[in-house]
C-alpha cells in the first residue's frame, strides 16, 4: 500500500492574494508616514524662520532710533552705514541691509540655505499735538530653501519712531 503524503504550504494564488492586501493596505499609510514627516520638517523650518525674523526685530527695537538713519554716517555703528543700499519695493524706496550669517539659524542643519533682509522705509508725519515725529517701518524677510519644495520666506514688519510709537 502506498501512502501519499500531502504537502503543507501555500499556493500561489493564496500568497499573491496575501502581497496584495499587504500592498493595498501599507502603501497609503507609507505616504502619509513620509508626507507627515516631510511636513513636520517644514513646520520646523517655519518656526525656525519666524523665531530668527522676531530675534532681528528685538535687535532693531533696541537700537536708538538717531542711529538707524542713514545720513549722516554715525559713529555708533564704526562709521558703517546700517541701512546704505536703497532697493525699490512696490515702487517705494528703502533701505536694505543683509542680515549677517552670525545671526541667522545654522544653513547646513536649521535652515536649509537661510538668508535674511531688513528693509527700513522712513516718514514723517504731524501728530495731534502738530509735533512732526520722524518715524520707520522695517520689514524683515527670512528665506530658505525647502528640500521638494522650493524658495520659502517668512516676513515681519514693525514700526518705530524717535520717541517710541506712542508718539506717533
Amino acid at each position: 500500500m502506498r501512502r501519499r503524503y500531502r504537502q503543507a504550504g501555500f499556493s500561489i494564488a493564496e500568497t499573491l492574494i496575501a502581497v496584495s492586501i499587504f500592498v493595498i493596505v501599507v502603501v497609503p499609510f507609507s505616504y502619509m508616514f513620509i508626507s507627515s514627516l516631510r511636513t513636520s520638517g517644514q513646520s520646523q523650518h517655519v518656526t525656525t524662520a519666524n523665531s530668527a525674523a522676531q530675534r532681528q526685530i528685538q535687535m532693531l527695537r533696541s537700537v536708538p532710533y538717531a542711529n538707524l538713519d542713514n545720513v549722516p554716517v554715525n559713529s555708533y555703528n564704526a562709521g558703517t552705514n546700517f541701512f546704505a543700499t536703497t532697493a525699490s519695493v512696490n515702487g517705494n524706496t528703502v533701505f536694505r541691509t543683509t542680515i549677517p550669517l552670525a545671526l541667522l539659524p545654522d544653513r547646513r542643519t536649521e535652515l536649509p540655505e537661510g538668508s535674511g533682509t531688513i528693509d527700513l522705509r522712513t516718514f514723517s508725519l504731524a501728530n495731534a499735538g502738530g509735533k512732526t515725529v520722524n518715524y520707520a517701518a522695517a520689514t524683515v524677510t527670512i528665506t530658505w530653501t525647502e528640500p521638494g519644495h522650493g524658495p520659502m520666506s517668512v516676513t515681519m514688519r514693525t514700526l518705530m519712531s524717535e520717541g517710541g510709537i506712542n508718539d506717533v
